[in-house]
């Protein structure tokens, strides 16, 4: 068997991209700060080390690993004591093109922008014109939520919308062709063309479990709309991106002229370009139709971070902050997945349109963070190894390389886990065998896979995504679900056949 593993973890390491753009930002000595920078970059590490198979214990610099996984366009921001230390660029905007990434250089944010959304909301709960606890209904003017079974006894609250768990469809939006008839806000809430996803609907008893929903922050926006009277992107400009000075901070589904020659364009896992540079996302409140850089959602990071320590002057009270950030029902706060295994509270969010993968990670007490974003479907597990090296250079107690041992399992060993397994916010996922080694779906890539190599009988992990699998047996021995720590979110998946 570990013959075949070594077969699917060779790696190829190509050219290298020159680095665009630096800023050191914060009050630490420039110096100091340029050598923590410079051992990021050179210190990109795999999420596991794996005893006996080097590739997974050597560090990385960013350039081949840019390379490696074909990521045209790369932007970092990191948080140190409270403030942005530093912000760099890499690569180009358009393959080819000779233009640089610079820490001006938009992305699409995608679901970054859900915490995003869920802070206006608590702003406006602050001041007594939004309640959590309501019917949503309550705010919605121009169109509401549909009543049904499960609706009669438990209505949907916005608390229940910013923390999955209002049983509402949707996961998420693919986005449209640019030269495509793009829908109203009406139409994606009720799937009515030209939208390409269902209608927005509840189907499962509101406050009963977890289930991402970017359907339900769909929801959010038109709630800001009915209860503000005005465009959501407005009031989210007046209730957050002002304030926080976010000036490169903008919800378009299609960049002006002048915003598109300074904005990184999508490019597909493996390399080729997104057709028109971008989709089309006009599901604001989901987050996916924002553009921002690092450095700006690094000050909303800091924002929040402000808010749970009470310093004066945040956007919200520490009542409402630590209440914001805290898990509920699943792995989700209000908007935010939370971590805190390390005994710290964590808050973060990845994101992910076509083309773009990003991820922001803030410890709520001690001023550390950092927030990357890419211009590519393969980003995903470029984010991660960076993560891994600012981890280790800002001493981070979570996100360190972990080692492991490989288990010699028998074919039949690896073959007992296969199978299709019930994942809340997923679905279905199925689980195979090929070539003796065990596979999952990559849910970011079309097509694409996953590795997941065991350490016990019941034990796998991914070497480049990062998940830990843990089967649970049943009384007769047979495997009858499966506990998954992905993203710092962890889910329990039942076995389904």
């Amino acid at each position: 068997m570990k013959e075949s593993i070594v077969g699917y973890i060779v790696f190829t390491l190509l050219g290298l991209v020159l680095i665009s753009n630096v800023s050191v930002l914060a009050g630490a000595p420039r110096e100091e700060a340029g050598r923590r920078r410079e051992r990021v970059e050179n210190g990109l590490r795999m999420q596991y080390a794996i005893e006996g198979l080097s590739e997974y214990e050597r560090a990385f610099g960013i350039e081949e690993r840019m390379a490696y996984h074909k990521v045209p366009g790369l932007s970092i921001a990191v948080i140190n004591d409270g403030e942005i230390e530093w912000a760099a660029g890499y690569g180009e905007v358009e393959s080819g093109s000779g233009r640089m990434v610079d820490t001006e250089t938009l992305f699409q944010v995608a679901s970054i922008g859900k915490p995003v959304a869920a802070a206006a909301v608590l702003r406006l709960f602050e001041r007594d014109v939004l309640a959590l606890d309501r019917s949503v209904n309550a705010y919605l003017s121009s169109w509401e939520i549909p009543g049904n079974e499960f609706t009669h006894e438990s209505p949907v609250t916005l608390e229940m919308l910013l923390s999955h768990t209002g049983g509402v469809t949707v996961h998420g939006f693919p986005g449209y062709a640019r030269g495509s008839s793009l829908p109203s806000l009406r139409q994606i809430l009720d799937g009515m063309p030209p939208c390409n996803t269902p209608p927005i609907r509840v189907d499962i008893e509101p406050g009963t479990q977890w289930r991402y929903s970017g359907g339900g922050f769909v929801i959010v926006q038109q709630v800001l709309e009915d209860a503000l009277g005005m465009p959501f992107e407005h009031s989210m400009r007046d209730l957050l991106f002002e304030p926080l000075e976010m000036r490169r901070t903008f919800y378009y589904a299609e960049l002006p002229g002048d915003l598109e020659g300074n904005a990184a364009y999508a490019y597909l896992a493996d390399g080729s370009p997104v057709a028109g540079g971008y989709h089309l996302y006009p599901e604001y409140g989901a987050g996916a139709g924002l553009w921002s850089t690092p450095s700006d959602l690094a000050r909303f990071a800091i924002a929040v971070q402000n808010s749970y320590m009470g310093e004066p002057g945040s956007i919200l009270s520490a009542e409402t902050a630590r209440d914001m950030l805290e898990r509920r029902g699943g792995p989700m706060g209000l908007g935010f997945a939370i971590m805190s295994e390390s005994g710290e509270v964590v808050f973060t969010h990845t994101g992910g349109n076509l083309g773009y993968r990003n991820v922001l990670v803030a410890y709520a007490a001690t001023g550390k963070g950092a927030v990357i974003m890419t211009s590519s479907d393969a980003g995903g597990d470029i984010c991660n190894e960076i993560l891994r090296a600012v981890a280790l250079v800002y001493d981070w107690p979570d996100y360190r390389p972990e080692k492991k041992v490989i288990a010699d399992l028998t074919p039949e060993e690896v073959g007992a886990v296969a199978g299709q397994y019930d994942i809340p916010g997923f679905g279905p996922v199925p689980l195979w065998v090929e070539d003796g080694n065990l596979f999952a779906p990559n849910p970011q890539v079309e097509g694409g896979r996953i590795l997941l190599l065991p350490e016990s009988p019941v034990k796998f992990f991914s070497p480049s995504a990062g998940w830990l699998l843990e089967f649970l047996i049943d009384e007769s021995g047979g495997v009858a679900g499966v506990d998954i720590l992905i993203d710092g979110m962890q889910i329990r998946g039942t076995r389904i056949r």
